[in-house]
C-alpha cells in the first residue's frame, strides 16, 4: 500500500516518459532523413554539385570579378565642329557631348582647355575609359575586300613592272590579310554624353568662361550614351 502511494506522489513526467519527450528540431530530421535515404550514388551526386558550386563561386571571385575603378577627367565637345563636305563631316567632326580626350584625375588643362571644353570627373574601369574616345568603325563587306585586293594587286604589279621589281607571294599575302582586317571610320566617337539631360540643364558653352561648372561632381557611366 505504501509502495503504491509513492507511485502515485511521483512527478508526471516520471510517470509518462515517452509523453514529454521533446521533439526533433527541422535540422535533425534532415540529417535523419539523408542517413535512412542515403546512397553511395546519392553522396557522389551532392559531393559533385557542390564541386560544382565552389568552381562556379571561385570563377565569380577571379574572372568575373568586377573591373576596378579610378577617377578620371574627360574633356568633353560643347560645341560642333563642322565640315562642309557632308561625308567627311560624319566621318571626321567631333559632336557636342563627344569625348575629345580622357586624362588621370590628376591631370591639369590648360586655360585654353578650361575654357573651350567642358571637364568632368568620371569614376570608370579602363574599359570604359578607352570606349569614351573610341571611333565608330566597321568592318569591310566581302565585296569591298575582293575589290580592294584587285586594286592593291593591280597597283602593286604596275609598280613593279615600272621598277623592274619582283613581288613575292607571302608578301601579297601580307597584305591582303591586312586588307582583310581594315575597318572603315563611320564617325570619330561611338559613344557620347548627352549635354540635353536633366543632369546639366541650362548648361551653356559660353558659361566655361566663368569657370567649370561641375567641378564637385563625380559622375559614372550612366551619363554616357551609344550612338
Amino acid at each position: 500500500m505504501k509502495e503504491e502511494t509513492s507511485q502515485q506522489n511521483l512527478p508526471r513526467q516520471e510517470l509518462n516518459p515517452e509523453r514529454e519527450l521533446p521533439k526533433p528540431s527541422l535540422m535533425e530530421k534532415i540529417v535523419e532523413f539523408f542517413r535512412r535515404h542515403a546512397t553511395k550514388k546519392n553522396i557522389i551526386a551532392v559531393i559533385v554539385i557542390l564541386a560544382v558550386i565552389a568552381v562556379a563561386i571561385g570563377l565569380r571571385m577571379t574572372i568575373f570579378k568586377p573591373a576596378p575603378k579610378q577617377i578620371y577627367q574627360v574633356a568633353i565637345m560643347v560645341r560642333d565642329q563642322v565640315n562642309k563636305d557632308k561625308a567627311e563631316d560624319l566621318r571626321t567632326s567631333l559632336k557636342r557631348g563627344d569625348a575629345l580626350v580622357v586624362q588621370n584625375e590628376n591631370h591639369k588643362f590648360s586655360k585654353t582647355e578650361s575654357v573651350s571644353y567642358l571637364i568632368l570627373k568620371m569614376k570608370l574601369n579602363e574599359e570604359q575609359a578607352a570606349k569614351l574616345t573610341m571611333a565608330d568603325e566597321k568592318e569591310l563587306t566581302k565585296k569591298e575586300i575582293k575589290a580592294e585586293i584587285e586594286k592593291m594587286r593591280e597597283e602593286r604589279s604596275q609598280r613593279a613592272t615600272e621598277f623592274n621589281q619582283e613581288i613575292s607571294e607571302e608578301e601579297l599575302e601580307r597584305e591582303e590579310e591586312e586588307i582583310r582586317q581594315r575597318r572603315i571610320s563611320i564617325r570619330p566617337r561611338l559613344y557620347f554624353i548627352d549635354l540635353n539631360q536633366k543632369k546639366f540643364e541650362g548648361f551653356e558653352a559660353n558659361d566655361l568662361l566663368e569657370g567649370q561648372p561641375f567641378t564637385e561632381k563625380v559622375y559614372n557611366w550612366r551619363i554616357v550614351d551609344k550612338k
